[in-house]
């Protein structure tokens, strides 16, 4: 669905009052209904010169010299350089510090994963290997108990190689723009987002404002790697074996110093007395007692004396993986490109964001070439708790998780497929008429094309990488052009029945016209009203707020016995704002001195893990709390896509390309 919705994109300019008092209820496609619900401000509705000039402006972000050239390709896939790590993604221009990588992305939230799939191994394996945690996204991780994010492009194309990390997410928005919430669609400053009523709300993620930007410099032919955090390669250990972080390779590196300074002060040369010096290096180090003790910093280590002279002057990652650069030309002929698309607003009616073609695509010729991954029906399945007609409660289906509006599949085939290239899960639905693309299986020869002759037990064992879509234009496509799929007549079928049968008070109607914590967020010097405040004039329901605290180490926690109402510790609070250390809180005081500035008190609660790794909460009362400590958001599990009723189906295939073998439910049916 990827935007097919009204409250995305389209709110950048539309959003400025919808009214509350509209009862209107209007499917995607109304354009005039839509204006009509919003007040008549016709004066900030996109013409067709206003989706132009958007659509220039996105096709001119920086790094915008990467992008003149129609002819240029930036990135692409092609063998990994690290051995047996499959397909990696590789840079073919140089990138300075900073710089933004690529365009930004969507994630998708993943909920309650333990609470849905209870003793699925297949559910497990693959929110194992393919999500991240939520915090990448802003306050994703206040959305619900549990949440993980299926982040696309780089996210899951990119490999890990601990210290050669070259390409981290961009955090910066969390600093410095809070007010956003996660997504550059929604929320910009200066812009109000009261909701407005669409059955289709809930069906795309508000999430795609995820960028990333170079970490160091970037030369071409480089392979991109971004870090998976600290513990995942600890976590899979008996699968990978040991693999060193990028601590130990910094260790390491000063273990070979020292040596070599002690060589040094020993007049022993490595030319001369190479003998001598193994034998020293294998006893004092690479077979000594405290190094056994180190697997992850042995693993760092280089065995052979005569490369510690290379290992100090390329330090002991790059030495580890000498062969992680690549020729342009290499990359050209053996890779993939998979920047031929960018995002923008989309022409499509309340479509939220649409893939423009970024490069002049002739009919029959592929735009782009995307990894998917194959999943079954059954992983993303919601579960829920029921009273069966015996008065006994039974867990029943409950419908979808919202990825299942982003993979594509067969109404006779509990198998789907999800796509992971750069920007692809933008392309919208434009119908027959409109439609200038159609997904093929591929031709390129990364595609594991014998796959498609597996039996329906054998796929769905390999829930993993190894197929291939080709998006193939079906039409003439011009650069600038947006690129539209027909996603089906069964989508088509399933999304009329949902306009039809729909109850939109399901859909949070009861938000029409109420501010979001988007709104509250952007006026960064407000005062916030303290728990008391609120019992006259409280904030919307769906609304909370939030603190950013650190619990100090010099910090000792009351006992129990000693607590105050439950409060485990009082201090002060530290005037930095770390970003990513926010916490449920309530705002018990508000105290302004002789500058005009407003100090808080407020109990803030910290959720944390205790050494038996069982979750334990702690209480605080922190005295000192700035305004920009401070934040909005929304309650969990009161953001759309938790609803019952929203919009769940996968994009259809095209007739005959699903493998017969693989119509499972086709053949369920032929069998009763």
């Amino acid at each position: 669905m990827h935007g097919l919705l009204v409250l995305l994109c389209l709110q950048l300019s539309l959003i400025a009052a919808a009214t509350a008092t509209s009862g209107v209820t209007y499917s995607r496609g109304d354009r005039n209904a839509y204006l009509t619900a919003r007040g008549h401000e016709l004066e900030d509705a996109p013409s067709h010169y206003n989706y132009k000039l958007l659509r220039k402006q996105q096709l001119q972000e920086p790094p915008a010299e990467h992008w003149d050239d129609p002819q240029a390709c930036t990135l692409y896939i092609a063998e990994s350089s690290i051995p047996n790590a499959g397909l990696g993604l590789y840079t073919t221009v140089s990138y300075t510090k900073f710089a933004q990588i690529g365009h930004s992305e969507v994630g998708v939230i993943l909920y309650d994963i333990s609470q849905h799939y209870p003793g699925s191994d297949s559910a497990k394996d693959l929110f194992k290997n393919y999500v991240w945690g939520s915090n990448i996204l802003t306050y994703g991780t206040f959305e619900a108990a549990e949440s993980s994010v299926m982040m696309f492009g780089f996210g899951m194309m990119a490999n890990d190689y601990p210290g050669l990390t070259n390409v981290q997410q961009n955090e910066n928005y969390q600093k410095t723009k809070f007010w956003k919430d996660g997504t550059f669609t929604l929320a910009i400053e200066g812009v109000k987002h009261a909701t407005v009523e669409d059955i289709g709300r809930g069906a795309s993620s508000i999430h795609s404002g995820i960028a990333f930007h170079a970490t160091r410099p970037v030369d071409a032919g480089d392979e991109i790697f971004i870090s998976y955090g600290s513990g995942w390669f600890k976590a899979r250990e008996k699968v990978v074996g040991v693999v060193s972080e990028q601590e130990h390779y910094k260790m390491a590196y000063d273990v070979v110093k020292q040596f070599m300074k002690t060589a040094k002060q020993d007049e022993l040369d490595i030319n001369k007395d190479g003998v001598a010096l193994q034998k020293r290096y294998d006893e004092r180090i690479i077979n000594s007692d405290w190094i056994k003790e180190k697997p992850r910093l042995k693993a760092a280590l280089p065995d052979n004396v005569s490369d510690l002279p290379t290992v100090m002057h390329m330090g002991t990652a790059a030495f580890s993986m000498k062969d992680n650069k690549r020729t342009v030309e290499w990359i050209e002929e053996n890779g993939s490109c998979v920047d031929v698309i960018a995002a923008g607003i989309s022409t499509i009616p309340q479509a939220g964001i649409g893939a423009y073609a970024k490069r002049t695509v002739q009919k029959d010729s592929i735009v782009i070439s995307t990894p998917v991954i194959t999943l079954t029906l059954n992983q993303l399945k919601l579960r829920k708790a029921a009273l069966g007609v015996d008065g006994q409660e039974y867990i029943v289906h409950g419908g979808f998780q919202m990825l299942l509006n982003y993979c594509y599949g067969h109404h006779e085939s509990t198998l789907v497929f999800l796509p992971s290239a750069p920007s692809v899960n933008f392309i919208n639905h434009g119908g027959k008429d409109k439609a200038n693309a159609e997904i093929r299986w591929s031709s390129s020869p990364h595609h594991q094309a014998d796959w498609l002759n597996l039996s329906f037990e054998e796929i769905t064992a390999k829930m993993k990488s190894g197929l291939f879509f080709d998006i193939v234009a079906t039409k003439d496509i011009k650069r600038g052009d947006e690129i539209l799929l027909d996603y089906g007549n069964d989508w088509v079928d399933n999304w009329d029945y949902h306009i039809e049968h729909s109850d939109s008070n399901n859909l949070i109607t009861e938000m029409l016209g109420v501010a979001t914590s988007a709104d509250y967020n952007q006026d960064k010097d407000s005062i916030v009203k303290t728990v008391v405040e609120q019992e006259t004039h409280p904030y919307p329901e769906h609304i909370e707020t939030i603190c950013s605290f650190d619990p100090p180490e010099s910090c000792k926690s009351l006992s129990d016995e000693n607590s105050l109402n439950g409060v485990n510790c009082i201090v002060q609070s530290n005037y930095t704002v770390p970003a990513t250390k926010f916490h449920h809180c309530e705002i018990i005081s508000r105290e302004g001195d002789e500058n005009g500035t407003n100090w808080y008190t407020a109990n803030v609660t910290v959720a944390k893990n205790s050494p038996e790794k069982i979750q334990v909460t702690e209480y605080y009362l922190v005295k000192y709390l700035h305004r920009y400590a401070i934040r909005f958001v929304d309650r969990p599990y009161s953001k759309d896509q938790y609803k019952e009723g929203v919009f769940r189906y996968p994009i259809g295939m095209g007739d005959g390309m699903m493998p017969e073998q693989w119509l499972n439910l086709r053949q369920q049916a032929a069998n009763t």
